[in-house]
């Protein structure tokens, strides 16, 4: 009956939108600031998938989508890389991050040099 009467406070605070960061069991509770990461994830996503689209159907010239569709994704790299920062794994972070450069640098090379 308690644990009955906690999730129910717990309910109560996620609909009434505070903040909170916790994990008990198989339940998770996110802070706003990971929805933010998530909803920019998302479009960026998007973003990504719809220029790729674009470019492959050829309505818009695949030169003017090709540059948008990679800064998208590396950008979206970035974010899991700040993500594996918060969760404490080096490895994946500096493996996201020099893969987020690389790409932006090919990005530069491809519209300024290129």
């Amino acid at each position: 009956m308690g644990k009955l009467s906690q999730l129910g406070a717990i309910n109560n605070k996620i609909e009434n939108n505070e903040k909170l960061k916790y994990t008990k069991g198989n339940l998770k509770i996110f802070t706003k600031e990971c929805d933010c990461m998530k909803i920019a994830k998302i479009i960026l996503s998007i973003i990504t998938m719809l220029f790729a689209t674009l470019g492959l159907v050829k309505i818009l010239p695949f030169d003017i989508t090709n540059p948008i569709m990679l800064v998208s994704l590396a950008t979206l790299l970035l974010l899991r890389s700040v993500e594996y920062k918060n969760n404490r794994d080096k490895g994946g972070f500096i493996i996201t991050c020099l893969t987020a450069v690389f790409v932006y640098v090919v990005v530069i090379y491809n519209v300024f040099i290129g």
